[in-house]
């Protein structure tokens, strides 16, 4: 996988409710814990039952926490290469597909599709956080498309 000046990469991070939520749930902890305070004269069995209730609290935390971050770490990604759009949607492997291969791109609300010479489509769903970015990789891989279609003309002549 080659990189140059133009090359560019597109990929979803976690948007603003993953955060807010996170600090939902971990402040939502607190509330557990002064519980017993808060309402005096519990059984010891009822302290009991929260102690362990905050033990699976923040088990589910810490797992929500590891999950997101892995998840957001191998996330969806499309990027713009020298030798092509290289590319991971829902999780399959990444795919190289060279630009000689490619007939055409069109964009679409919240995504794009790549046409290819033999009718086939690939569409990139899921990486674009809005309308700009989608015309931004558009842009860019017709760009590519016309310079190596000219560097092809050229090598014919």
């Amino acid at each position: 996988m080659r990189f140059d000046e133009r090359s560019q990469v597109w990929r979803k991070g976690p948007g603003i409710v993953v955060f807010v939520g996170m600090l939902g749930y971990l402040g939502s902890i607190g509330a557990l814990i002064q519980m017993p305070r808060a309402f005096g004269g519990f059984s010891n069995v009822i302290k009991a039952v929260v102690v362990l209730g905050v033990v699976v609290y923040v088990t589910s935390f810490l797992w929500l926490a590891w999950f997101c971050w892995r998840r957001f770490r191998q996330d969806d990604f499309v990027a713009t290469l020298p030798d092509g759009v290289y590319s991971r949607i829902a999780r399959f492997r990444p795919t190289l597909t060279p630009w000689s291969d490619i007939s055409r791109v069109t964009a679409a609300p919240g995504h794009a599709a790549i046409v290819l010479k033999d009718k086939s489509v690939r569409n990139i769903l899921g990486v674009f956080r809005g309308r700009e970015e989608v015309v931004r990789f558009v842009a860019a891989v017709e760009a590519r498309i016309r310079e190596t279609s000219g560097d092809r003309s050229k090598e014919a002549t």
